[in-house]
Formats: C-alpha cells, sequence, structure tokens
C-alpha cells in the first residue's frame, strides 16, 4: 500500500483482493481473516497520514463471540512455564 500511495492519491486508491477467495474448497474462516487483515491495514495507513482511522467491527474485542473466559478449567491449560 505505501509503494502504491507513491503513485495513486490516498482518496483515489482502492484495496481489494484478487487471491481467488471464490475457488472451490476455500476456507471460509481464511478469507474472513484476510479480508479483515485488509481493513486493519487500511486503517494503520490512515493512522500514518493523520487521516481518521475507521471502524472495523472484526477488530473489536467486544463483539468476539468464539472467546472462552479465562477461568475455564476444562479448555485452558496451565502455562507450561
Amino acid at each position: 500500500m505505501r509503494r502504491c500511495l507513491k503513485h495513486i492519491p490516498a482518496d483515489k486508491l482502492i484495496l481489494s483482493t484478487d487471491c481467488g477467495f471464490g475457488r472451490q474448497g476455500f476456507n471460509r474462516h481464511l478469507a474472513f481473516y484476510k479480508t479483515a487483515g485488509i481493513a486493519m491495514a487500511r486503517n494503520l495507513i490512515l493512522k500514518e497520514l493523520g487521516l481518521p482511522e475507521r471502524y472495523v467491527p472484526v477488530a473489536d474485542p467486544r463483539l468476539a463471540w468464539d472467546q472462552l473466559p479465562d477461568d475455564e478449567p476444562h479448555t485452558h491449560l496451565p502455562p507450561l512455564r
């Protein structure tokens, strides 16, 4: 993205994927996180440019539904160290 910004104005740059998400059998979880990574990377660049960042719901820990509490004895093993 930074290299692109040397040649394309920030307000004209569009981030997109062309990595075969539509292939049969592609892992949906991987596609989800790769797509979320694009939005999060965009926020890093916006911050560097001094522009306001945009809300990325997938990066909001308050919305995470697949995390278990830290005190769950049956699913969290004690640290090895």
